[in-house]
């Protein structure tokens, strides 16, 4: 059972590579390589385990005075910033075109794990990590 996990992790991980390479491609980003898009979507998956594990434990606290809603969108804004700096030390990005990539990155990722939740084979779920 945890191989099988494993194996979809995995195998998601290289699948949402590829669809990063092809955002930034839409973007015409300079010196674009498959090797940079798992470099950066790795650094980012673990910076975004660091920032919502961080934000859930505040959210604890702060649950009464705090919409959801508006919390999970400051959430999302505040991983911009991390984003960013990836894209720019590896494709010296300007901001509005990380911007631009960081959603419309995360609309496909999106719609691809609605889909895949909503499909036969719920196991392939697991895209929603990355």
């Amino acid at each position: 059972m945890y191989t099988m996990f494993l194996i979809l992790v995995t195998v998601a991980f290289f699948v949402s590579s590829a669809i990063f390479t092809l955002v930034v491609k839409l973007f015409k980003v300079q010196n674009l390589s498959y090797k940079k898009s798992l470099i950066i979507l790795f650094s980012f998956g673990l910076i975004g385990i660091i920032v919502e594990f961080i934000a859930n434990f505040v959210f604890l606290f702060l649950y009464r005075f705090v919409n959801v809603s508006l919390f999970k969108f400051l959430l999302i804004l505040a991983l911009f910033f991390p984003f960013h700096y990836l894209l720019k030390k590896y494709y010296q990005t300007a901001w509005k075109k990380s911007l631009g990539i960081y959603f419309v990155f995360e609309i496909i990722m999106n719609v691809l794990v609605f889909l895949l939740s909503h499909s036969q084979i719920p196991i392939l779920g697991v895209m929603y990590m990355f």
